[in-house]
């Protein structure tokens, strides 16, 4: 893993030199200077390779430091900031001008899709070890399914592009999302069948695909294949919960974590964001009081239920995720000056408008302009409480309530350190979806933008998020044509300057 890590500061800029350059330039360049002709010859040319397609995590906001503020999508919080078209996104109209969001997405993935394309290509004729490399492409072909899936989950269906594509080529045109989705299936395959059944590290390894082949099953409704698959990733023990729940998302905590399966790897000093000042700071994104109400007390029940719930002192006896996830007003803050989170010095600050901040995605002691500019705790893509919750509501859905799906829940529940009672028993199919759904919500919030995709894929998304009551009277829209977005107007325009119909997603 370190020489993955000792490249991926270096080959970025070496691949740049190569990609999209026309052959003339590279027959004029020094002869002691890295070209495509001269590059892609030895294992270690490999490595660099696969570093660099790693790299691609660190320039798409799905996967990078600030993907917390893919909540700001949804009903879990409020974008305060509004910098990164999250807010505009949710408050609508969504249209295909809008040129953060719509385009910068769609063209982010794609950049991507290229640099994979491009590897897959070029290692292929290396002379080395022939496990090694199929299990290097392996990770570059979880990488490109990963890529393909959230292009398939947000625009529909995209062009399939598999291979090295340069100016000049024939214009792609769409393909169906049946399409798409067999594409990121068969490249999920060949990374489970390559890559190696082990505890993750920093490289892709098979649960990593396992897990992100669940995901895409799941967004299909293929019930019993996703809690078969998910069932198998329980039953290899490769992966278990973390002891520590807020832990898992600090640095110190994070290295052979049991129950990180994919994450976007950091380290200082090369390779560092700055969480603790974001989010610590400059609070770009506010958790919604609903949200916070979706904690339960410690008994297990909701606050509208329990006799723990204290109007008046309402954060005592709460589920201590909420804790972890989420600043209250009084609790411990880490902005220097302000350790405790006074409402009347947020408000005075500008802070929040809902009166929580984010705690979840940087470490407390990351509480100085200084530390929180450098900070190196990876973002956790995807984790074995994942696993448990997905496996939950696919058997659900298969079979109803068994006893499999409440052990599956009651284990993320009674995690130590969070130890919520288990569920109660008696549940009805239609019961166990409901507490699957908020199970879900409040142990992956701020994770991945979990919680939009599976608003989506619930087809409840209109229902939750049209005329959700924001913040000043501001209500979001979500329309029926939203759970696709628009592709962009530029791409259109293009291909139609070419000749061609690209198709616009209905309702724009």
């Amino acid at each position: 893993m370190k020489n993955l890590y000792r490249y991926i500061y270096l080959t970025p800029i070496l691949l740049a030199l190569f990609s999209g350059c026309d052959k003339d330039f590279l027959e004029k360049s020094p002869h002691d200077k890295i070209t495509e002709e001269t590059f892609w010859k030895t294992k270690n040319d490999a490595t660099a390779g696969l570093a660099a397609c790693y790299y691609t995590l660190y320039n798409n906001s799905l996967f990078s430091a600030r993907n917390a503020e893919w909540d700001g999508l949804t009903d879990n919080s409020w974008d305060r900031d509004g910098t990164y078209g999250y807010r505009s996104m949710a408050k609508g109209p969504v249209n295909p001008y809008m040129t953060d969001k719509i385009t910068g997405m769609y063209a982010t993935f794609f950049k991507a899709i290229a640099r994979y394309n491009d590897f897959l290509k070029n290692v292929e004729p290396i002379v080395m070890d022939e496990k090694l490399k199929n299990g290097m492409k392996a990770e570059v072909k979880f990488l490109r399914a990963m890529n393909y899936f959230y292009l398939e989950q947000l625009y529909g269906g995209v062009p399939i592009i598999t291979e090295p594509y340069t100016v000049g080529d024939e214009l792609k045109m769409r393909s169906t999302q049946e399409e798409v989705i067999a594409l990121v299936i068969s490249d999920l395959d060949y990374a489970i069948a390559n890559l190696d059944d082990v505890l993750y590290t920093g490289h892709a390894v098979k649960g990593s695909a396992m897990l992100m082949k669940t995901r895409v099953l799941l967004s299909q409704e293929k019930w019993a294949e996703a809690a078969s698959l998910s069932k198998s990733i329980m039953q290899s023990g490769k992966f278990s919960l973390f002891s520590d729940f807020k832990k898992l998302f600090y640095e110190s905590g994070q290295e052979n974590n049991p129950e990180i399966m994919f994450s976007t790897k950091y380290l200082s000093p090369n390779v560092e964001h700055k969480n603790g000042l974001v989010y610590g700071w400059w609070t770009p994104i506010n958790p919604y009081q609903s949200f916070v109400d979706k904690f339960e007390c410690i008994d297990g029940l909701d606050i509208t239920l329990s006799p723990l719930y204290n109007p008046a002192d309402p954060y005592k006896n709460r589920d201590p995720r909420l804790f972890y996830t989420i600043i209250t007003p009084g609790s411990s803050w880490g902005e220097i000056g302000y350790m405790t989170f006074d409402l009347n010095i947020a408000a005075i600050k500008g802070l929040t408008t809902t009166n929580y901040i984010v705690r979840k995605v940087w470490e407390e002691d990351k509480n100085d302009s200084q530390k929180g500019s450098h900070c190196a705790n990876d973002i956790v893509l995807m984790r074995y409480a994942e696993v448990l919750l997905s496996f939950a509501e696919a058997e659900n859905e298969a079979n109803g309530p068994t006893v499999e799906v409440y052990n599956a829940l009651n284990l993320v529940r009674g995690r130590p350190g969070v130890n919520m009672p288990p569920l109660p028993t008696g549940l009805s199919k239609d019961q166990m979806r409901d507490k699957i759904r908020n199970e879900r919500r409040i142990e992956l919030a701020f994770e991945a933008g979990l919680r939009y995709f599976d608003l989506k894929r619930w087809k409840i998304a209109e229902a939750v998020l049209n005329n959700f009551p924001a913040v000043s009277g501001m209500k979001y829209v979500f329309l029926s044509n939203y759970y696709l977005w628009p592709i962009l107007q530029s791409e259109i325009d293009y291909y139609k300057g070419k000749g061609k119909d690209f198709e616009q997603n209905p309702g724009y």
